[in-house]
């Protein structure tokens, strides 16, 4: 029977440390090799008295490594392979991408420090950095949840943490990585959602009502407030866009990575009132670099800044008489118009084409775009032009 590891000592190393070989059944080699220090290093604080120069205690390390599954490649492992799923070019990013389903850059940058700054520190304190991947449990995610929640951090950060994990690791068993989903049996912890206020009609009047300096600002909280577009979809929107009576949203600019598809795919027609199609029209005739950006920036190759709308916002706020200890209080922010749009909008049309016009929708709703009928874009662009005029 073919022995599991092999120690032996390298001519070109130091001949005090010891090597150690793993047998690998799929390449039929001893190919996965450790110097007894690393080795020892590896299993931690349990293996603190063994020495790497002594072959009797290489060869208890080495039992003790087979016993928690730890010689393996780095990718093979549960750390591993947390650490490079959310890495620009990860085959979960690119199967993504193929969909049109894109992740922001600044989404898998969060998940990824998440990674590094909670979920790497509690294996190690574990001794589980060089856990297999198949030997995920249930137990150690519910274990990682309740270290958090001892070091007093928020349901929400925890719940971020737990869905960095548990995304990776359904993937994992849906490309039979694992045969079981472990994380699916952890349930994420109750959040306290704080309340989210919109502005009164009469606010949004007088909002409306304030001189504005520079129409890109007003034009883009105008569409905000009458299509519930995100605020990247705004800035990414081109003069091909505009469609007479509607845009047709398919673009979303995000800072570092440019125009991309919208969130979660959600291409869609959204019914345009006449008064914000004839500001965007005339803006986008006003724009000094002749390019396709209706709301042009101060660079050539860009659109206005994502920090001066919301400027542009919160001072119009202060004009109207809401400072920013209000703001706070009722979670005013440019993206507030989303959820206005959404109000004024609920009772006036049906709850599943309010879905459409917003884009809020699942994942699994996002696989293929359906337009909605003409009557249907018309009817709600009128609806769309009396919000401010009610």
């Amino acid at each position: 029977m073919r022995k599991p590891y092999i120690i032996y000592k390298r001519a070109q190393a130091d001949g005090r440390v010891y090597h150690v070989a793993f047998w690998d059944e799929e390449r039929s080699s001893y190919r996965i090799r450790r110097s007894a220090d690393k080795l020892i290093r590896g299993l931690g604080e349990k293996a603190r008295h063994l020495s790497p120069t002594r072959k009797s205690e290489v060869d208890a390390a080495a039992r003790m490594a087979l016993a928690e599954g730890l010689p393996l490649r780095s990718a093979e492992t549960l750390l591993g392979y947390l650490e490079g799923f959310w890495l620009p070019g990860s085959a979960y990013i690119l199967k993504r991408e193929a969909r049109d389903r894109h992740l922001s850059k600044r989404y898998t940058e969060t998940l990824a420090a998440q990674i590094a700054r909670y979920v790497k520190p509690y294996l190690e304190a574990k001794g589980k950095a060089r856990l297999p991947i198949s030997r995920m449990t249930a137990s150690l995610l519910e274990g990682l949840i309740q270290w958090m929640r001892s070091e007093g951090k928020s349901a929400t950060l925890i719940n971020q943490v737990r869905k960095a994990v548990a995304v990776p690791i359904a993937e994992a068993w849906r490309n039979g990585l694992i045969v079981a989903n472990p994380a699916a049996q952890v349930e994420k912890l109750p959040e306290k959602k704080p309340r989210r206020e919109i502005l009164s009609l009469e606010e949004v009047r007088a909002f409306f009502s304030c001189r504005w300096t520079d129409r890109r600002y007003l034009a883009a909280n105008l569409l905000a407030a009458t299509t519930g577009m995100r605020l990247g979809e705004v800035r990414g929107l081109q003069t091909e866009d505009i469609r007479p009576g509607y845009i047709h949203v398919c673009r979303n600019w995000q800072d570092g990575e440019g125009l991309k598809a919208p969130k979660w795919g959600s291409v869609r027609d959204v019914p345009l009132p006449a008064r914000t199609e004839a500001m965007l029209r005339e803006l986008a005739g006003a724009n000094p670099w002749r390019n396709a950006f209706v709301f042009w920036g101060n660079l050539r190759d860009r659109p206005i800044s994502a920090t001066m709308i919301e400027r542009s916002y919160k001072l119009t706020l202060d004009a109207i008489g809401i400072p920013e200890a209000e703001r706070r209080r009722r979670k005013l922010s440019f993206h507030a118009w989303r959820h206005w749009y959404n109000s004024m909008m609920r009772g006036k049309v049906e709850d599943h084409i309010l879905r459409r016009l917003t884009g809020h929708t699942n994942e699994a709703m996002t696989e293929r775009y359906t337009a909605l009928p003409a009557e249907t874009i018309q009817k709600v662009g009128e609806l769309a032009e009396d919000l401010l005029s009610e």
